[in-house]
């Protein structure tokens, strides 16, 4: 399960688990794994940009 904040999820996550279901949800919602994807993608870059420089 996701939602923006993970909150919503978690919920309803719980809720389907009680009901018997295996259900989990993203910590942190879709804008924590967003946040993440882009601090990555910063990383390779400026790992691209040091790696360019060099040779």
């Amino acid at each position: 399960m996701s939602c923006d904040t993970g909150e919503r999820a978690a919920s309803a996550a719980f809720i389907l688990n009680k009901m018997g279901f295996k259900a989990y949800a993203l910590r942190g919602g879709v804008t924590s794994v967003r946040q993440q994807l882009l601090m990555k993608r910063r990383r390779e870059a400026s790992v691209r940009c040091l790696h360019s420089a060099v040779t």
